[in-house]
């Protein structure tokens, strides 16, 4: 079994720093178990063993099937080997959760006591321009936590956002409107870094999992102060495609409850955005901090 897991690993080396570290975290539970149970090869793994695993991890949510959909890989990267003649893993019951399809997305009202909040956490500018920005490139973008910690001026072009997904390496393009281009030219200059770097949230010096979890307290702190019942960054995805799905069918039928009055939450945002940041070396005036040529 440990052979096998090495070879997993050396499979999948040229994933993300996140993605092996997910790998051997759950690999690891399994090799505990293995060990425990005293099985040291693959093909002694049946459905009865893959049981009591279920029953020994006593998980549940996203995280169990995650954990399912990465020891389904493993068993079938065995099985190809000829390592083992079955999945065993097959057998695992994938958890239904009812919650993950009641997901609302935030209403006009919501959007704007979140991105009021901005303004009204930490103890200087720096804290409140970082997270109004990272909050409209939710909302509007719908990027996720890791693509906004890892956005650079190089991922803009002109108006447009051009960028791969950490996660899934899924090319994003999407326009951005004048307001979120405004609050990404008066973003301070992030702290340590050198003066000719060109991300907006990282010195680049640390990893992307320290980048992620100082991105989610921020944001932490961002919808405790709003007080919007059940925040979460998710949500804004939810957000961005419902009204998607509106305006693909002409703005026809029931609108969602983030369809206009829009235009009034897009006002109400984008006023106190309207300040330059003299310690940022990319701002300009026009459009050289938008695109930082």
């Amino acid at each position: 079994m440990v052979d096998a897991v090495n070879a997993f690993h050396g499979l999948h080396n040229s994933h993300t720093v996140e993605t092996k570290r997910k790998y051997k975290r759950i690999l690891n539970y399994l090799l505990e178990f293995c060990n425990k149970e005293s099985i040291h090869f693959g093909d002694r793994i049946d459905v009865e063993a893959m049981d009591r695993y279920a029953l020994w991890r006593a998980k549940g949510g996203w995280a169990w099937i995650k954990e399912i959909e990465l020891l389904k890989q493993f068993f079938e990267f065995c099985r190809d080997r000829e390592w083992t003649t079955k999945n065993p893993a097959r057998s695992l019951k994938r958890p239904i959760l009812r919650e993950a399809n009641h997901i609302v997305p935030y209403t006009p009202e919501e959007i704007i006591k979140i991105i009021a909040a901005c303004d009204e956490i930490g103890r200087t500018s720096y804290e409140r321009r970082r997270a109004r920005a990272m909050v409209l490139l939710m909302r509007y973008a719908g990027l996720r936590i890791s693509d906004v910690v890892t956005l650079s001026r190089d991922h803009l072009k002109g108006t447009r956002l051009e960028k791969r997904a950490v996660k899934n390496h899924q090319m994003i393009r999407v326009q951005l409107p004048k307001h979120v281009l405004a609050a990404l030219e008066v973003m301070p200059h992030p702290k340590a870094a050198s003066r000719d770097s060109r991300l907006f949230f990282s010195s680049g010096n640390a990893s992307l999992r320290s980048l992620v979890r100082g991105a989610a307290r921020t944001m932490a702190a961002v919808f405790k102060r709003s007080g919007v019942k059940e925040a979460h960054c998710h949500r804004f995805r939810h957000t961005l495609a419902s009204r998607e799905r509106w305006e693909l069918r002409g703005g026809r039928g029931h609108p969602p409850e983030t369809a206009p009055p829009l235009c009034e939450v897009d006002r109400r945002i984008s006023e106190p955005a309207r300040h330059s940041d003299s310690e940022n070396p990319w701002h300009k005036s026009g459009t050289g901090g938008r695109t930082g040529k």
